[in-house]
C-alpha cells in the first residue's frame, strides 16, 4: 500500500463512542468505495503503535506474573527468546509508536536493548519504556537514556514507597529505583513517571508516594488492578475505593453470558476502536509473533497446540521474521477472517479473551483503572478498562 492510500485511508478514522455508534460507522465505512477495497482491514494500527514484548528474561518474580503463575511456579521454563534487530527495524519502518511493556520480561534485559533504541531513533518512532527490574547498572541506564532522549517515555514501577516495593516486585531494590528516576529525569526530554498499582501493603501511601513524586518533578501513575489470585488475595486492597473485581464470564452450549447479569455479552472490541486514549494497541510476542493485542498474549491463548484453532491460525502467518513486510501479515486471509468475526459478532468464533477483556461491563465491574498525573500534580489523562 502507498503512502497516497494509507493517507486515504486514515481519514475514515472516527473516534467511536459506542458500540452503537461504532456499529453505524462501520456500516458506512463499508458501503464506501474505499470500505470495499479494505474491506475487513481494521487492523490499520500504524498511527497508534504496537505493545512489544522483546525477550524472555527478568530476574523478579512478581506473584501476579504470568512468569510465576503459568510457568515458574509449575516447574516450567519461561517461552520466548531475544528478538532480532532486523524484527525491530521491520517494525520501525510501519508502526509510530512502540511501548516496551513485556508480558513476560522486562525490556532492559534484552542483551541490545540500547540498540533497538538507536534505530527507534533514526526512524524518528516514539518510544514507552515500561521498567520494574533494578538490575542493570546506573552507568546503564544513563547510556539507554542517552540512545534516544528526545521521544521516549520512561514508566518505572515502584509499588508503594521505594522501601516497600519490594514486597510484590520481589527481588526489586525499591530504593535503587528512584534514584534511577531522578537521573532519568537529567536525560530524557520527556518527564520520567512512577507507577504506582496499588496493593494492601501500600494504599495507606498513595498520597504521600504521589506528593513525593510532585514534590521531585515526575510524572505518577495511579493504577487500580483487578489482577487477583482470589477473593482471599492477601495483595487485594482492603479499602473500597481501591478494590476492583472484576466478574467473569459462563461461556457454555453456545451461550455467551455474564455470570451475574444473565443476559448476553456486548461486545465492542477495543482493538477496532480509533480514539487514541481508549483503543487497544496491537501486540508483538516475545516469540516473535504480530498479534492482535497484548492481552491475546497469555500462556493459555498463545499455543501451537491444535487445542486453540483461532489462535493458531492467526500464529501460522503472523511469524514477523517470515515475512518481508508487516503488510503480508495484517492483510492475509487469516488476520481479515479474524476482523470479520469480530465485527459480526461471531461469538463462536471469538478468542475467549477477546470476550472477556472486550465486553461492556458495569461501573462497578472493571478491569484496570490507570490515572496519569503530570509533574504539577494534575490529571492528564484516565484509562479505564472494561
Amino acid at each position: 500500500m502507498n503512502e497516497e492510500k494509507r493517507r486515504q485511508l486514515g481519514k475514515t478514522m472516527a473516534k467511536w463512542k459506542s458500540q452503537e455508534d461504532w456499529e453505524v460507522e462501520e456500516a458506512d465505512w463499508n458501503d464506501t468505495e474505499k470500505g470495499r477495497e479494505y474491506k475487513n482491514y481494521w487492523f490499520y494500527k500504524r498511527p497508534k503503535g504496537i505493545n512489544i514484548d522483546i525477550t524472555h528474561r527478568c530476574p523478579l518474580e512478581c506473584s501476579s506474573c504470568q512468569r510465576q503463575t503459568e510457568f515458574l511456579n509449575h516447574g516450567k521454563k519461561v517461552h520466548g527468546y531475544d528478538l532480532d534487530l532486523s524484527d525491530i527495524e521491520k517494525l520501525a519502518k510501519y508502526y509510530h509508536q512502540f511501548s516496551f511493556c513485556g508480558q513476560f520480561s522486562d525490556p532492559v534485559h534484552h542483551p541490545k536493548f540500547i540498540e533497538m533504541l538507536k534505530i527507534l531513533r533514526r526512524y524518528g518512532c516514539k518510544a514507552s519504556i515500561h521498567n520494574a527490574s533494578t538490575f542493570k547498572s546506573m552507568k546503564w541506564y544513563i547510556e539507554a537514556f542517552k540512545a534516544y532522549p528526545e521521544n521516549t517515555q520512561w514508566i518505572f514501577a515502584i509499588d508503594g514507597l521505594p522501601e516497600e516495593s519490594h514486597k510484590y516486585r520481589i527481588n526489586q531494590d525499591g530504593p535503587k529505583m528512584f534514584q534511577i528516576l531522578l537521573e532519568a529525569k537529567k536525560h530524557l526530554h520527556m518527564t520520567p513517571s512512577w507507577q504506582f498499582i496499588i496493593f494492601s501493603y501500600n494504599e495507606h501511601n498513595v498520597d504521600k508516594a504521589k506528593q513525593m513524586a510532585f514534590d521531585n518533578g515526575l510524572g505518577f501513575i495511579e493504577i487500580q488492578s483487578s489482577r487477583w489470585l482470589g477473593q482471599d488475595d492477601p495483595l487485594m486492597p482492603k479499602s473500597q475505593k481501591y478494590k476492583l473485581d472484576s466478574k467473569k464470564l459462563e461461556i457454555s452450549k453456545g451461550k455467551f453470558e455474564d455470570v451475574d447479569i444473565k443476559g448476553p455479552i456486548k461486545l465492542m472490541p477495543r482493538c477496532m476502536i480509533k480514539d487514541k486514549a481508549t483503543s487497544q494497541q496491537a501486540a508483538v510476542s516475545n516469540r516473535g509473533h504480530l498479534i492482535p493485542c497484548c492481552w491475546v498474549d497469555n500462556a493459555k491463548t498463545m499455543t501451537f497446540n491444535g487445542k486453540n484453532r483461532i489462535m493458531k491460525g492467526l500464529l501460522k502467518v503472523s511469524k514477523i521474521n517470515e515475512v518481508e513486510d508487516i503488510e503480508q501479515i495484517v492483510f492475509s486471509k487469516e488476520w481479515q477472517e479474524f476482523g470479520k468475526n469480530l465485527r459480526e459478532r461471531n461469538m463462536d468464533k471469538i478468542l475467549h479473551c477477546c470476550k472477556h477483556h472486550c465486553r461492556l461491563r458495569e461501573d462497578k465491574d472493571k478491569l484496570k483503572i490507570s490515572t496519569y498525573y503530570g509533574k504539577t500534580g494534575g490529571v492528564k489523562n484516565k484509562n479505564i478498562i472494561g
